[in-house]
């Protein structure tokens, strides 16, 4: 007679399979699948079950216990992932015709909580762009291009795949002057330019142009070649990283851009077409987040505020 483990394994081993070669994922996604589906796999075999015997009472209990288990429970965001995975595992054996159904379709993962967007100070940010940069090895010109990447990432608001897919064509020099920017679901906006960015990014054109003249982009790598996130994401460490505490990315440049905004008495749909989003309830979350704001209005608005 088969060993039911076996069984199990051979099963789990062809859907990675599935997962690498049909899918295309990647080995590391693959394998968390992998690991998700063995897990259960083994705790189906302590009660002297197979992923052929079991039901969706089942898979309720074993999230349940890893929910709920005293020694290091997993995190709402784990469970729907390891959800996730078994609806993957039973939709390969559906398709296989090793099962008429799936048991794991039906269950709805425990609610997530959306983590709200965090940002820079304004006095942090007038820091990182008021200070001279500390003396390096690099040409010039591309000292100009790091401070002008950190002027139109925190002053335009614009996302990281954007910055990296301006172009020279993109940007009006006269006033007022804009950048077009070409969004998602290719949706183009302009976004107007401070005197402060428009500057920066002149400064960093002109000197470029002394190296690369005819660039495949406005942002450039040292070879002349278009930037890449990697790229980027080391610029803003470098020059953020004396300056503030905490994670540092280029898309907190934008969630920054949007809350100092709001906290200067911008209207929410102006700053929704500025970000280039679809609806205000993308844009909305940024007033949850304005603490500033929100005692600025009730000093402003309340009778007993002490105002008059």
């Amino acid at each position: 007679m088969e060993n039911p483990h076996t069984a199990d394994d051979d099963l789990i081993d062809g859907f990675l399979q599935h997962l690498l070669h049909q899918k295309r994922y990647s080995a590391h996604t693959a394998g968390g699948y992998g690991a998700d589906c063995r897990s259960f796999s083994a705790y189906l075999l302590e009660n002297k079950l197979t992923l052929m015997d079991a039901g969706s009472d089942d898979i309720r209990l074993w999230l349940g216990s890893q929910l709920g288990r005293a020694s290091r429970p997993i995190s709402a965001r784990s469970a729907s992932r390891k959800l996730s995975s078994l609806r993957a595992l039973y939709n390969y054996m559906v398709e296989k015709g090793a099962r008429a159904g799936n048991p794991a379709e039906g269950i709805r993962g425990p609610k997530l909580q959306k983590p709200l967007p965090t940002f820079y100070g304004e006095t942090q940010m007038q820091h990182v762009l008021e200070t001279p940069p500390a003396q390096s090895r690099q040409a010039d010109w591309v000292e100009l291009r790091n401070i002008a990447i950190i002027e139109v990432l925190y002053t335009c608001g614009i996302r990281l795949s954007e910055l990296i897919g301006l172009k020279d064509a993109d940007i009006q020099w006269a006033a007022p002057a804009q950048i077009k920017v070409m969004g998602k679901r290719s949706k183009q906006r302009i976004v107007p330019l401070i005197k402060s960015t428009a500057e920066a990014m002149h400064r960093y054109q002109a000197a470029r142009n002394e190296y690369h003249p005819a660039p495949p982009s406005f942002f450039i790598t040292e070879n002349g070649a278009p930037l890449y996130p990697m790229l980027v994401s080391r610029v803003v460490k470098a020059r953020l990283g004396p300056f503030v505490q905490g994670k540092i990315s280029p898309h907190k440049l934008r969630h920054t851009f949007a809350t100092h905004l709001l906290d200067n008495d911008a209207d929410l749909a102006s700053i929704k077409d500025l970000l280039g989003h679809a609806g205000l309830a993308a844009t909305q979350v940024y007033t949850h987040t304005s603490a500033s704001r929100l005692k600025k209005i009730h000093a402003q608005a309340h009778p007993r505020s002490g105002k008059n």
